[in-house]
């Protein structure tokens, strides 16, 4: 990442993402799959003592990162569960197509949440080594509601180290401000560039460390889709 874009709008990082994939050929897949591959490679190096993890995944294209992450650390031989906030009919197509290959492939536990109780809950993840927060992505604002809300509060006092993947569940990406219920990650990974949210104090508690993860999307796409034609 150049230095004179360590720093990008959410509207800037879409347009890189629907640029690759419209006009240079990129599969939204394959974007997907590079980025939980990015973020696995980190993990394993930031947490070499763990090897089992609980893995809270949102409908969204954010909890499709879940699942690639899941089923990579599986293959690295981590016990993993996946918390699935959301039936799989509910899910958007890249994170179901993500979903079902767990599920066929049994590489890890998948729960839906809402057919246990919170004290269930509490004890799958008292038994790991690290969460990660894969719930709401950098499209969210605003209070989380429902079940995102109940495992954000879950992961926060479970004790246990926190990944947040590209942003923090209940922090705007966009504003940096944070929700009533948000997540107090240890670690944030975020694909292709910081957010300009990041930048602004109020969400320094719920960040952590912030380290960026490449997704395989090459300068030259990247300074096209910065040019103001393609904002």
């Amino acid at each position: 990442m150049r230095e004179d874009r360590a720093t990008l709008s959410v509207e800037v990082i879409r347009a890189i993402d629907r640029l690759a994939i419209e006009q240079f050929g990129f599969s939204s897949l394959v974007l997907m799959e590079n980025a939980g591959r990015g973020a696995v490679e980190r993990i394993q190096l930031d947490y070499p003592g763990a090897n089992s993890v609980v893995i809270a995944c949102g409908k969204g294209n954010n909890g499709g990162d879940g699942y690639v992450i899941a089923r990579h650390l599986a293959i690295a031989g981590w016990t993993v569960s996946c918390l699935a906030l959301a039936a799989s009919e509910e899910c958007s197509a890249d994170c179901r197509v993500n979903r079902v290959i767990i599920e066929l492939s049994d590489a890890a536990d998948v729960i839906e949440t809402t057919s246990i109780s919170g004290d269930e809950l509490e004890v799958i993840v008292a038994k790991v080594d690290l969460v990660i927060d894969a719930i709401l992505g950098t499209g969210n604002s605003g209070e989380p509601r429902g079940e995102a809300a109940r495992v954000i509060e879950l992961l926060n006092l479970s004790g246990k180290p926190c990944v947040a993947i590209d942003v923090p569940s209940g922090c705007d990406a966009r504003t940096g401000e944070l929700a009533t219920k948000h997540i107090l990650a240890n670690q944030t990974l975020t694909f292709v560039a910081r957010k300009t949210g990041f930048d602004n104090p109020a969400a320094w508690p719920s960040l952590g460390k912030v380290t960026v993860i490449g997704i395989g999307i090459p300068d030259r796409v990247i300074d096209a889709a910065v040019s103001s034609s393609w904002l």
